[in-house]
């Protein structure tokens, strides 16, 4: 496998297909469909009012913010993740993201794979 460019602004971004998530958008841009790699790396786009809602699963985030801010709400606590802001969310703790801002919200979200984390 070679070295490889993704144009982020060629790319769909398609709906968040989540009950009760609004206004919210993503895609794939590295993942093992397209490279041997441990960790995928999703973008997001949440407009204005939009939102991901409450949920869990086995995985962690790491979070980078490149646009817009948020609110990432995890176990409870709220937290807004501004331009240029990382935030790291623990596997199997409930966790929502909602747009708090004017303009899209925009983040880079790398997450295990499931192969990788079973070596463990």
């Amino acid at each position: 496998m070679g070295a490889f460019i993704i144009d982020v602004s060629k790319i769909k971004l398609q709906k968040v297909e989540m009950e009760g998530a609004e206004k919210a958008y993503m895609a794939w841009l590295i993942s093992d469909d397209n490279a041997p790699v441990s960790f995928a790396m999703r973008i997001f786009k949440v407009e204005p009012g939009g939102r991901i809602p409450l949920h869990t699963h086995w995985y962690y985030h790491e979070i980078f913010c490149i646009g817009g801010e948020g609110k990432v709400t995890v176990g409870g606590e709220e937290f807004i993740l501004k331009k240029n802001m990382a935030a790291f969310v623990p596997p199997n703790v409930p966790h929502s993201y909602e747009n708090t801002g004017n303009e899209n919200w925009v983040f880079i979200c790398m997450i295990p794979l499931k192969k990788e984390v079973e070596k463990l």
